[in-house]
């Protein structure tokens, strides 16, 4: 090939691709494919950039703490004394009140987790990936939160909350039921 054809065929191809693959890798999906990989290399520091820890927590918290107020305001406590005594407990917790040990201490079982393979993409497997997160939209509200549902091969759903931040898109928010938040304590 003539080195002139061949510099033309390499700016149509930085061209046509460069702008195609700037778009994927800025995106949210391409963020919630290098989570996936990262889990299942057992890729801490992979997993850290994409998904912030800290932030997780505590909207998981704040969202507990909220549904627990809410019940409590709802609920006949003669009839429901437990569940009542449950919400009592979790509506008394000061959301954003996690020390930095305490921090630090989530941070690490989540590092332990994520490189012994504790953590794994099975957990919430997506049959195909790349089909899958193509079918995920995000929908962008006012403040720049992109918000995906993930639904997996076994029709579960996973709603993830993720903000830019320094160019790359972090998960700052996941829940299985954003309508009942602590299911899992039931």
């Amino acid at each position: 090939m003539p080195p002139k054809v061949a510099l033309i065929a390499l700016v149509v191809l930085i061209v046509v691709v460069l702008p195609f693959w700037l778009a994927i890798a800025n995106s949210p999906q391409y963020a919630i494919y290098q989570i996936n990989r990262s889990v299942e290399n057992k890729d801490y520091q992979t997993f850290s950039k994409y998904v912030d820890v800290n932030e997780v927590v505590d909207n998981t918290i704040n969202r507990t703490v909220t549904q627990a107020k809410a019940d409590l305001n709802t609920k006949d406590c003669t009839k429901n004394a437990g569940d009542c005594i449950k919400d009592w407990a979790i509506s008394s917790i000061t959301p954003n009140s996690l020390s930095d040990e305490e921090r630090a201490k989530n941070n690490e079982l989540v590092k332990e987790n994520i490189t012994s393979g504790t953590y794994s993409s099975e957990s919430f497997h997506l049959d195909n990936l790349w089909d899958d997160l193509k079918k995920a939209k995000p929908m962008m509200d006012q403040n720049g939160i992109a918000h995906i549902t993930l639904v997996n091969d076994k029709n579960q759903k996973l709603f993830v909350q993720m903000q830019k931040e320094s160019g790359t898109w972090r998960v700052i928010d996941v829940s299985s039921d954003p309508q009942n938040p602590y299911l899992f304590l039931k």
